[in-house]
């Protein structure tokens, strides 16, 4: 299974990519999404 998690901030997302088989986990990607200062 993949499992996306997102944390929603005001200035600055959050998120994370995982994958687990229910015994073992994988961290798959993860990184923040900033939009531009002037939006």
């Amino acid at each position: 299974m993949i499992i996306l998690g997102v944390d929603p901030g005001t200035a600055i997302t959050g998120y994370g990519l995982i994958e687990t088989d229910g015994m073992t986990h994988r961290a798959l990607d993860f990184g923040c999404i900033r939009p531009p200062a002037n939006l």
